[in-house]
């Protein structure tokens, strides 16, 4: 697994819009998840969020890298 980084190094990313971001942020908050999945889908290289749980994350990683043209790019913990 990578190394998982911080909701500020998330804010960051230069891939995804500010506006995108806040609303995976809010849906995130609502739906209990710990931890923000940044995707690549390399088909077209476009970049997309999975929210995943403390008890979902491996669970969430495995199916998500290297799997149907799809590489993770980071993993934010969102929660303290």
């Amino acid at each position: 697994m990578v190394k998982i980084e911080t909701l500020k190094d998330f804010m960051n990313i230069g891939t995804l819009t500010q506006s995108y971001k806040g609303f995976i942020l809010y849906n995130a908050n609502q739906n209990g998840s710990d931890y923000i999945i940044v995707v690549c889908d390399t088909f077209d290289y476009s970049d997309y969020c999975v929210e995943a749980t403390e008890k979902t994350l491996k669970e969430k990683y495995a199916k998500y890298d290297y799997q149907n043209m799809q590489k993770i790019m980071g993993v934010y913990k969102i929660r303290p």
